[in-house]
């Protein structure tokens, strides 16, 4: 009897030390995770991933491996950036197809971003452009693209209504699929996330969700029947969220949610009354990391869907 119970005993004990190991692993992972994303995050701010400077540097004629010139490579605006990496890459064509295909079917204009970023030095929020982002069509040479990727004839608009129900980021690779590569759009998302800090596949998936977000001087995603705005300061370090006048005329108040107010408490906002809404910076003074900003989306996403989904429908 007593050897049966010994033995139970340290079976118990063994079991609690495993789970207690297991659990101490998880979390050890997940902290690990926390400090590689926020260590990407302020590499980023002072130097682009090597898959990006290397090409870079052979396109100035130096060593791959060298980073002597690093810093004047971070001082140049990142239109140079985007054209370089594509020349260093062979592909100086590409470049310029991924600007012309960004603006086409994002309505972002990477030049404009470039020299806006380029000047943007401070954590004041400046006015963000009214360019357009909503389309009624792509142009004749994006919808061509598309259509031959689908395997229909370029010049039939017998799947256009489709095609512009697309998301974005899928419109983006059929145009490279149909005119180059398909693994030209994957690889154009990732460097212009790297050298931008904009998430094409992320936004892609905001569309009609009832979020309107500034940053870089322009709407990266916007409707006049958003509910609420995520505005970054023009060194991306800030972030400030507010409710839009269409939630304001529509539920008759001017305040964010309750749910959301404490949500995003819970992430490091606090009311700042001089902004004249809840705002959060980065105590480690470069850019709000995406994975932050992903939380702050999330939970104004589950807010809208449960409380306000009657207004985005």
């Amino acid at each position: 009897m007593q050897k049966s119970f010994t033995k139970l005993l340290f079976l118990l004990c063994a079991f609690l030390l495993f789970s207690g190991l297991s659990t101490f692993d998880h979390e050890r992972a997940v902290a690990e995770s926390d400090v590689k994303e926020t260590s990407q995050q302020e590499n980023l701010h002072k130097r682009y991933p090597l898959e990006i400077m290397e090409p870079v540097r052979k396109s100035m004629r130096i060593n791959k491996h060298s980073t002597e010139k690093d810093e004047v490579i971070m001082s140049r605006p990142k239109v140079e950036i985007l054209e370089r990496y594509y020349f260093g890459i062979n592909k100086p064509k590409i470049g310029y197809d991924v600007k012309r295909a960004v603006e086409a079917i994002f309505g972002y204009d990477l030049d404009e971003i470039s020299s806006y970023l380029y000047h943007a030095d401070d954590k004041s929020f400046s006015r963000v452009s009214t360019h357009a982002s909503k389309q009624e069509a792509y142009s004749e040479e994006i919808m061509k693209g598309v259509r031959k990727s689908l395997g229909i004839k370029k010049d039939s608009d017998s799947m256009d209504e489709q095609i512009m129900a697309m998301p974005k980021a899928k419109v983006f690779e059929h145009y490279f699929n149909g005119t180059a590569n398909e693994k030209y759009a994957q690889e154009a998302k990732e460097v212009i996330l790297n050298i931008y800090g904009i998430n094409l596949q992320q936004i892609s998936g905001l569309k009609n969700m009832g979020i309107s977000i500034a940053s870089k001087g322009i709407w990266i995603t916007h409707s006049e029947t958003d509910l609420f705005v995520i505005h970054s300061t023009t060194d991306d370090v800030g972030v400030k969220i507010y409710p839009t006048e269409y939630f304001k005329s529509s539920t008759g108040t001017s305040n964010l949610p309750n749910d959301v107010k404490n949500q995003i408490k819970e992430l490091g906002f606090s009311y700042d009354n001089q902004i004249g809404a809840y705002y959060y910076e980065n105590p480690k003074g470069v850019s709000v990391p995406d994975q932050f900003k992903g939380k702050v989306v999330q939970s104004l996403i589950t807010e809208i869907k449960s409380e306000y989904a009657y207004l985005v429908e």
